[in-house]
């Protein structure tokens, strides 16, 4: 029987997890493509839903206006006085989000967009990795309160973390306490996690591998 090590690409994505996690933590910017970006994080996350970014999940149509708002929000220089900051930021978005009567400059525009975006999401579908499982079960509701006031409640209570300071940690951050606090109060029967890389690789070997024997 094939041992789950033994599963192509699996500890590749175990890695990827522990370093993703492990790196969280650190004192460190991202980078989308060029552009730099605060790991994301509460404040991010409401502003972009207030705005309905299509980057967010489930990722829709974006335009370039939408990915160069979605790149200011999550700049370390995000101030809504801020001009000057933006205007810089603007201008360097034009590599994306300028028109052009040459086909050539359009094409090469056109590409720009297409890399970056795709960045972005990968950005985005990172720092939701360790996004817990079954939290409306849990209390979450939002008719009931918002998805900070959950976050805000829950840390604050078991860390004495301030509003203030969860609204700034970052999702992979954030995540992870979550999980750990789930696991320490609900018994492990009744407890849902999941290690999202490598078990889509686990998954996906499934399949194919039951596909393979029907044919």
């Amino acid at each position: 029987m094939l041992s789950i090590l033994e599963i192509p690409g699996f500890v590749e994505a175990v890695e990827r997890e522990r370093l993703i996690r492990d790196v969280a933590f650190l004192p460190r910017n991202e980078r989308i493509m060029g552009f730099e970006a605060k790991p994301m994080n509460l404040t991010h996350y409401t502003l972009l839903r207030l705005v309905r970014s299509p980057l967010l999940p489930p990722f829709g149509d974006t335009s370039p206006s939408q990915l160069a708002a979605f790149l200011w929000i999550v700049s370390p220089q995000y101030d809504p006085a801020n001009n000057d900051a933006f205007t810089v930021l603007m201008r360097r978005c034009k590599i994306f989000a300028r028109r052009s009567f040459w086909k050539s400059k359009a094409a090469r525009t056109k590409a720009n967009f297409e890399i970056i975006l795709k960045a972005a999401r990968e950005y985005v579908s990172e720092s939701l990795m360790d996004r817990p499982a079954g939290t409306r079960v849990h209390g979450y509701e939002p008719d009931y309160y918002s998805d900070a006031a959950f976050y805000c409640g829950t840390l604050g209570r078991e860390y004495g973390y301030s509003p203030e300071r969860v609204m700034a940690l970052p999702f992979k951050c954030l995540f992870q306490l979550v999980n750990e606090i789930k696991q320490y109060h609900i018994p492990k029967d009744k407890l849902v996690q999941i290690n999202p890389l490598s078990s889509a690789v686990v998954n996906n070997y499934l399949v194919n591998a039951n596909a393979n024997r029907k044919n």
